[in-house]
């Protein structure tokens, strides 16, 4: 049976996602169980349409925010280093020219 989980960094933007066989990550020779569960980055989710890279963890409703997409269609972005909402600027002839805040 396969157990899928988020990964989030420390301002909670989802830095990716993974599928494990098990949950178990090792046992120590003393016979601790070490779990993904255990760890702090990783969040277990039911699949993988629940969240992706670039969504953010919302921890006080226990929700994923979703991006959205920006006026062009293309995906916004939970910035890595601040959590902040971002999506691409375009040029007159609708080329990608930057990025900014939502």
């Amino acid at each position: 049976m396969s157990v899928f989980y988020a990964v989030k960094n420390d301002v909670d933007v989802v830095i990716t996602t993974k599928e494990v066989k098990s949950n178990v990550i090792q046992v120590l020779e003393d016979g601790t169980v070490q779990t993904f569960d255990d760890l702090a980055d990783h969040l277990a989710i039911s699949d993988f349409t629940v969240c992706e890279p670039g969504d953010k963890y919302d921890s006080e409703n226990d929700v994923y925010l979703k991006a959205g997409v920006d006026a062009q269609g293309e995906r916004r972005w939970y910035d890595e280093s601040t959590g902040v909402l971002m999506q691409n600027t375009y040029n007159e002839d609708g080329n990608v020219s930057g990025s900014e805040a939502v």
